[in-house]
């Protein structure tokens, strides 16, 4: 049972008062991913939940998206939150957050968990040829900082030069890892690359 509504603002409210899920394991599957014990193999869940979604009218300098899910999920429950906020600022860009949550609770030996997703961006317009972009996004679930930077030079229509830096850190200490011979630290870089790629129109 599913309804969306429209308003004259162009913002936009959904939902499904009731959704009906059917999965069948043909893997053991640990939902939370946490390393805990597995939902058994060879087993069908059919499983409700209720859906809301509210997108606010995206000409104001603010705006905003929220989808919320709650309701059974395999053998426990579930409740996510899914939102993203933006703020633009004429004319030099778009400012974001999103903010994303999701608490699975299974019953005993299962494992629960609570899992973030958070990620600020940024969308710079210096002037008609020269852009940035900057992403960061903090994931609780395994344990890492995703850092994403990219300028971008137009140089003519359909022409471009892309500098991409990206980097990954551990969000919090890891004892369990060893880097060398020395536990991961905290902010302690995973991988990193600095990548440039070139792309040119030709009219033939």
């Amino acid at each position: 049972m599913f309804f969306r509504i429209g308003f004259q603002n162009s913002a936009e409210l959904s939902g499904a008062l009731i959704r009906m899920d059917y999965t069948y394991l043909f893997f053991p599957f640990d939902p939370t991913n946490t390393g805990g014990k597995e939902i058994e193999a060879g087993r069908s869940y059919t499983y409700l939940s209720q859906r809301w979604g509210f997108r606010s009218n995206a000409r104001k300098r603010f705006f905003f998206n929220t989808n919320l899910r709650f309701g059974q999920y395999f053998n426990g429950k579930i409740f996510q939150s899914q939102n993203s906020f933006s703020y633009r600022i004429q004319p030099y860009g778009i400012f974001s957050v999103d903010v994303n949550y999701t608490g699975i609770r299974l019953p005993n030996p299962y494992n629960s968990a609570d899992l973030w997703l958070i990620g600020p961006r940024a969308e710079i317009s210096f002037n008609r040829s020269l852009f940035f972009n900057a992403f960061m996004q903090y994931n609780n679930q395994v344990n890492n900082v995703n850092l994403n930077l990219r300028l971008q030079y137009r140089f003519k229509p359909v022409s471009d030069f892309f500098l991409v830096y990206i980097d990954n850190y551990f969000a919090t200490d890891e004892p369990g890892t060893m880097l060398g011979n020395h536990p991961a630290r905290a902010f302690q870089s995973k991988n990193r690359a600095l990548v440039a790629k070139l792309t040119y129109w030709f009219n033939l």
